[in-house]
């Protein structure tokens, strides 16, 4: 199974001092017209009472007028600060409701997104210098020189840089996804907005994603499978998110029963853990999709799920560089496991591995 080729290659080149962009999908400088945020307006508006976000096992709901009012105020907030089309902001705020809003929000001012995953606080500083962001956005105490600072509530600040006198020309509304750093800081492949909207619909498409869904995400949501499969359907469409800071295995089946969850995007270590919980007999009834990405996962714990709780864990396969590529969306349970199908205009061909970085 070969991933597809980005369609376009950044123009940005590697310096020391700079991300390095392994692809571009879609690079644009162009002034933006954020389709997700007039689509985000759109959902808000129809559904503003209904809760969007709501925090396990305990914190204070989102609803859509909440992440509506939230991703006006990060606008105005950015743009105050100067922070307009093509500056690099960089997000540190782990599984927080906020990122959501926040991600509009960029796209909106025509910002280039980082979002960070889990880093220590000398990781978060190297890679906010290496991106050339000239903002932050984090919900922890960092080691930066801050000119400017404004709180976003729920212990969220913007803290704004000083000027690069070299910026880095990553392109207007994009997000950079970052790749593996386990043999040197991340590499980043930048997703432009239209295909942020691509990636979500296909994985909308192909896995049957609606609007009265409920995504338990325990994933990063900085990662690229969690862009595509968790935020990309909230912003686009409005499924609902019950969102875990980090994975709690011994709690997974009580979150899933509180929240009403149906949808389990998950990563095989996740799937491991539950198969290990002792007397687990069955999921709750509304739990429907389990989907498992990000690494292979052992035929044996997709038999477990499918012998023991009656549930196919379905595979995907994609990369940081192209989004989905295929998925499982079958029933019956091989080994080895099948790739499953391309993914919705999505054209296959074969390329070596080592070329890409399969999640």
């Amino acid at each position: 199974m070969a991933p597809r080729r980005a369609t376009t290659r950044a123009g940005s080149r590697s310096t020391p001092k700079a991300l390095e962009v392994i692809s571009g999908l879609g690079h644009s400088s162009a002034v933006p017209v954020s389709a997700v945020g007039e689509q985000f307006q759109r959902v808000c508006r129809d559904r503003a009472g209904t809760v969007a976000v709501q925090p396990l096992p305990t914190g204070t709901a989102r609803t859509f007028g909440d992440l509506a009012a939230e991703c006006t105020a990060i606008e105005e907030a950015l743009k105050n600060l100067g922070v307009g089309p093509g500056a690099v902001v960089v997000s540190f705020v782990g599984n927080h409701p906020i990122f959501f809003s926040l991600l509009v929000g960029c796209l909106e001012v025509g910002a280039a997104l980082v979002p960070l995953g889990e880093a220590t606080d000398a990781e978060a500083a190297a890679l906010i210098d290496r991106a050339g962001a000239v903002a932050v956005v984090t919900d922890r105490v960092l080691q930066v020189a801050a000119v400017r600072e404004v709180s976003l509530g729920s212990g969220v600040r913007l803290l704004r840089l000083a000027d690069r006198r070299d910026p880095p020309q990553y392109g207007s509304s994009v997000v950079l996804k970052l790749t593996s750093g386990s043999t040197d800081l991340p590499k980043a492949a930048i997703a432009a907005e239209a295909h942020l909207v691509n990636d979500g619909r296909h994985i909308i498409e192909a896995m049957g994603i609606g609007t009265t869904d409920i995504n338990i995400a325990c994933i990063p949501l900085s990662h690229s499978y969690a862009i595509g499969n968790v935020v990309m359907p909230l912003l686009w469409q409005g499924t609902r998110v019950a969102l875990r800071r980090s994975f709690q295995p011994a709690q997974f089946v009580r979150d899933v029963a509180e929240s009403g969850a149906t949808v389990f995007p998950g990563v095989p270590f996740m799937f491991e853990r539950i198969r290990s919980l002792e007397g687990i007999e069955r999921l709750p009834a509304s739990l429907r999709l389990l989907i498992t990405a990000g690494a292979r996962i052992d035929p044996g714990t997709v038999a477990w799920f499918h012998r023991h709780l009656d549930h196919k864990v379905h595979s995907f396969y994609g990369s940081s560089e192209t989004g989905g590529i295929a998925y499982d969306d079958s029933e019956d349970v091989s080994d080895p496991l099948d790739v499953g199908h391309a993914m919705p205009e999505t054209i296959e061909f074969f390329e070596p591995l080592s070329a890409f970085c399969l999640w």
